[in-house]
């Protein structure tokens, strides 16, 4: 249902889902990121957008919510690999939740899937 809407009516669907994001219901809080599957993120029209809310939730102690994060990414990818790509790539380095990258890894393959795999996390001192 938010689909139609986000399309049609961007900027008061992309108030909601900001508020959304910082829900204390984890449902909400899902439902702000996973806006951005299928037919959507496949546009890579809202790349920018689904990047700043996912990386709000990326500490989220929900798994559904990991999930829906990993989920949008990968469908997000599918409309401008490159950025997500590189993004999947700084979040295997910050070392966050597998639940995300491997979620948003699903639909690569072979090299591409293996280099991101290789990437691990930056360790300080």
């Amino acid at each position: 249902m938010l689909q139609p809407l986000l399309l049609r009516y961007p900027k008061e669907v992309a108030i909601l889902l900001n508020k959304w994001n910082k829900s204390k219901n984890p449902w909400e809080r899902r439902a702000s990121v996973v806006v951005f599957v299928r037919t959507i993120g496949e546009t890579g029209k809202y790349t920018k957008q689904c990047i700043k809310l996912c990386n709000n939730l990326l500490e989220d102690q929900e798994r559904l919510v990991l999930q829906g994060v990993g989920w949008a990414l990968k469908d997000t990818m599918r409309g401008d690999k490159k950025r997500v790509l590189d993004y999947v790539k700084k979040l295997r380095q910050q070392a966050v939740s597998s639940v995300i990258t491997l979620y948003a890894l699903r639909d690569l393959r072979g090299k591409a899937k293996s280099d991101v795999l290789k990437v691990k996390a930056k360790r300080y001192a």
